[in-house]
């Protein structure tokens, strides 16, 4: 593969070669996909990871066995099926027995899924959505439990979030926006830190969501108190904060497996908090919106990956895994996905970009329609240049079309799986990426994903569960796959099958 570009042939409805040279609900982040030493009580040890997000989330083997810890045990077993699509301990003891069944990734069944997610329904999720464009105020707040001690201060996460060079928030959001959009603390900068009324363990996921909320509130209603200014935080002038971020002492769920951390996500108070601050238009500035993240991340300090993805909520973006976690979704090659974790030495510390659709939902690109003949077409990596092809008509919201992009490791980018072509199916109006289909599997007509790659190995790994992303992926990738055709394998047809005249070879 060549670094900067990729050179194509593209047939549009024609035949020719291609040749390679190179929200109502809140919104989480997905769990990090790390090992974690889980323990019995006779001291045998074994690994196991986390999947799923703060709605719905489990635990399993290193080798892809669903678990359930039994209380009647008091041990870690493999999970099966209960009659009502729950998952319920198989009775097996893990370390001990065999799997019951060679079923690998076992989750919910749907009609359970949507039971367990009733309680989002207390709150709202992001309702006020930033503009995708200038410079975008970020007010940052810092709190602490009134048991716990922190470890970095608000310098650290002004650098973090806000440095230059040092691949902060404010570096991606100026990267993957192609100078369209920054992020700044704005004239308040970061402040705290303040101490919450409650211990570390009281505002845990283990207690249900709205505690997370309730510190939110605390943390707003303190630097109110502390002559924190709003006002300059309401940039579409409808006397709301746009979102306000807030750090908690120590470590998230996400990453951490302990239930009484609190797993990042966006939400909105349970109810608005009116500031001292007046309002231009009238009255005083509100809070609503807000986006939690941690401290602390295995030993140090929190990386970018998480504030990046739960701040492309606050821009209006959804989650772009499979938050059933039935399947992967579009995997390690999205920020709205489990690119939020990608890293060059820990992880989140080099958040992927944005999948091509993203950033046609935000007004970052304007894909180039091919409607005819395109020969020997570059297509300059997306770290560089916002050069992005569209095959089929459609808009972000309307329309069953292709994106195609090129993506190399560098920059934001040096933690994907692998470098290559990467071709996109879209479906404008799909609501989520919670409804995988492939051959063999739940059919295309009964759902499918919103956004989808087009995996290049034709392994369909992303739908089924295995793996979230590799080097089979890309264009030509790892098997060399130099065809994209309605004969080829994948194929260039529509979800239902139609033929399309797209032709790759």
């Amino acid at each position: 593969m060549l670094n900067r570009k990729i050179y194509i042939y593209v047939v549009f409805f024609t035949i020719l070669s291609i040749f390679f040279t190179l929200p109502i609900k809140g919104h989480a982040v997905p769990a990090a996909p790390v090992l974690h030493t889980l323990s019995q009580p006779d001291g045998a040890k074994f690994e196991a990871r986390q999947w799923g997000d703060e709605w719905l989330n489990g635990w399993e083997t290193s080798d892809g066995y669903s678990i359930v810890f039994d209380e009647d045990l008091g041990k870690w077993a493999y999970a099966a099926n209960d009659t009502d699509g729950s998952l319920r301990s198989s009775s097996r003891v893990v370390g001990a027995d065999d799997p019951p069944l060679d079923i690998r990734h076992l989750r919910p069944a749907r009609q359970n899924i949507s039971a367990n997610l009733s309680e989002e329904t207390l709150g709202e999720g992001i309702q006020n959505v930033v503009p995708p464009t200038g410079t975008a105020n970020v007010p940052i707040i810092l709190i602490n439990f009134n048991n716990t001690a922190t470890s970095y201060t608000t310098a650290n996460f002004n650098t973090l979030l806000f440095g230059t060079g040092n691949y902060s928030m404010k570096d991606y959001y100026q990267e993957v926006s192609y100078g369209a959009f920054s992020v700044s603390a704005g004239p308040g900068g970061v402040v705290g830190w303040y101490t919450a009324s409650n211990t570390h363990d009281y505002y845990g996921y283990a207690n249900g969501f709205l505690r997370a909320a309730a510190l939110a509130r605390e943390a707003v209603v303190a630097a109110d108190n502390a002559g924190f200014n709003f006002a300059p935080y309401d940039q579409d002038g409808d006397c709301y904060v746009d979102v306000v971020n807030i750090v908690h002492q120590g470590n998230g769920t996400e990453a951490s497996g302990n239930v009484n951390d609190i797993w990042s996500h966006s939400w909105s108070l349970s109810s608005t908090y009116t500031t001292n601050d007046p309002c231009p238009a009238g009255g005083f500035i509100r809070v609503s919106d807000y986006v939690i993240q941690p401290e602390t991340l295995y030993g140090g300090m929190q990386t970018m990956g998480v504030f990046a993805h739960e701040y492309g909520h606050a821009l209006g973006l959804p989650d772009l895994y499979d938050t059933d976690g039935s399947s992967e979704g579009i995997g390690d090659w999205s920020l709205m996905a489990g690119g939020s974790w990608n890293q060059v030495t820990r992880p989140g510390d080099r958040p992927a970009h944005m999948d091509a659709w993203s950033k046609y939902y935000m007004g970052w690109v304007t894909p180039t329609q091919v409607a005819g003949t395109l020969t020997n077409e570059p297509i300059v990596q997306a770290s560089a240049s916002p050069d992005v092809y569209k095959l089929l008509t459609g808009t972000p919201a309307s329309g069953e079309y292709f994106l195609v992009e090129n993506r190399q490791k560098t920059s934001f980018d040096a933690g994907l799986p692998g470098p290559g072509l990467l071709i996109w199916h879209i479906d404008g109006a799909a609501a989520t990426n919670n409804y995988e289909c492939y051959p063999g599997g739940p059919s295309c007509a009964s759902g499918h994903y919103k956004v989808k790659l087009v995996q290049a190995d034709n392994l369909w790994e992303l739908e089924k569960n295995l793996n979230r992303g590799n080097t089979g992926d890309p264009y030509p990738g790892s098997t060399n796959n130099l065809s994209f055709t309605s004969a080829s394998s994948p194929n260039s047809n529509l979800r239902l099958l139609k033929k399309t005249g797209i032709k790759f070879a």
